[in-house]
């Protein structure tokens, strides 16, 4: 079995490219069952969050072209032009890489505990779809078990900072004060909802929840004491606010420039924030041309969430050496789960083996052949099949001394049998 992740992020391309590859949780099973078609793949799953696409496939082969050309066809575009923006990773490189995303080191904010979750969910939707096996499943354990160490036993995860809390942060340089302000947030999931606490913590004034979904909108709202608002009132609210902050998976944008001009002229021309941390993005890019708004994306945060990982970059070098440990652990267990099948192969041609020596020494003895000659010619012939093939081994190992004793040891022929 080979293992491939394929894919692009914050650090290989920028947002408008992001947004053209984002796969939303309701495609996910369509998507899958594309690219078992495509390269054959027995296993696979997608994760695609604002910060980057990834497909991980498993088989006996993983056909790289393929996925590639299954990108490139997503985003409309010649698979060259995409594969610059893409990484690649095999087997054991693959496994590193899915354990350094799943704890935080391969984001855009050092440590952030979001991707956590999201690997979960790609996980879980895989599977509900049948497109998740024992082998990745095994896999994924150790992925899950290497991110959960460097949790609790670094310091990577421990400062402050979040695409969230760099939006919050960023809000207060433009603003002199957050309690002087009104912010709208579109969107109900968990940034938005991790916004919102910072927000409060900061002493917001009036806070707004917009969202398609009013059963989870009101649920976060409560939590946030904020109202909740249907997505047709969006741009009602947006007259009240200084800050909007969008995070949907709406596979277009949901504001609109004439829906900002018309908040603006209702506003008298007093600024709004806009920071859309979405991909694709919630935004449409027109609204920047407006005077009076200020509009940044998820790539905007970059200045103030490296900050935040500087400090956790001596934390991060710990976290390494735990991934690698989880790497040299997984490569025994999968040493261990083939060397379980290569036993279960062998015990399957030693019981076939017998199997055929039992029927002819039964069909000899309905012959009325002597029993004790019967036996003796069916252990004969059956120590002579079964030895033929690790006969011929050893001879051939006979000239590399190393091989030999290998050989010999895996036999249990290296002990001294003269006791």
């Amino acid at each position: 079995m080979t293992l491939l992740a394929i894919g692009l992020n914050h650090d290989t391309a920028p947002v408008d490219l992001r947004e053209r590859l984002a796969v939303s949780e309701s495609e996910i099973p369509g998507q899958l069952a594309q690219i078992k078609a495509a390269t054959g793949a027995s296993e696979s799953l997608i994760l695609s969050t604002c910060n980057r696409t990834e497909v991980v496939i498993q088989g006996e082969h993983t056909d790289e072209t393929a996925m590639l050309h299954w990108l490139a066809k997503r985003a409309d575009l010649d698979p060259a032009q995409l594969s610059a923006h893409i990484y690649r990773y095999h087997d054991a490189d693959a496994a590193r890489h899915l354990m350094r995303v799943a704890a935080g080191l391969d984001s855009l904010v050092l440590g952030e505990p979001q991707i956590f979750g999201q690997l979960k969910t790609a996980m879980a939707v895989a599977k509900a779809n049948g497109h998740l096996g024992s082998s990745m499943h095994h896999l994924l354990q150790h992925v899950f078990g290497a991110a959960k160490k460097v949790r609790t036993q670094t310091d990577v995860g421990k400062e402050p900072v979040s695409v969230a809390f760099a939006a919050v942060r960023l809000a207060e340089r433009v603003f002199d004060s957050l309690e002087d302000c009104n912010a709208v947030l579109l969107g109900a999931g968990e940034t938005c909802a991790l916004v919102g606490r910072h927000l409060r913590q900061r002493g917001i004034g009036e806070l707004r929840l917009v969202n398609r979904s009013m059963g989870r909108c009101r649920e976060v709202a409560a939590e946030l004491n904020a109202q909740a608002l249907p997505l047709n009132q969006l741009g009602d609210a947006l007259v009240h606010a200084d800050l909007l902050v969008c995070s949907t998976a709406a596979p277009l944008p949901l504001v609109g420039k004439g829906m900002v001009e018309r908040a603006l002229k209702a506003r008298r021309r007093r600024p709004i924030m806009i920071v859309d941390v979405a991909v694709p993005r919630d935004v449409e890019p027109e609204v920047d041309e407006l005077a009076d708004v200020y509009l940044y994306s998820v790539d905007d945060l970059r200045e103030v969430i490296d900050k935040g990982r500087a400090k956790r970059a001596e934390a991060g070098s710990r976290a390494e050496l735990i991934i690698e440990a989880e790497i040299e652990s997984l490569a025994r267990d999968q040493a261990v789960r083939d060397a379980g099948r290569h036993v279960a192969q062998l015990r399957q041609r030693g019981a076939s083996q017998a199997e055929v020596a039992l029927t002819k020494s039964l069909s000899r003895l309905r012959k009325g052949e002597s029993p004790e000659l019967v036996l003796a010619r069916m252990a004969h012939e059956l120590t002579q099949k079964l030895l033929h093939e690790p006969s011929l081994g050893l001879r051939d190992a006979a000239t590399h001394p190393e091989q030999l004793a290998q050989a010999l040891k895996v036999l249990g022929l290296d002990k001294d049998d003269r006791d």
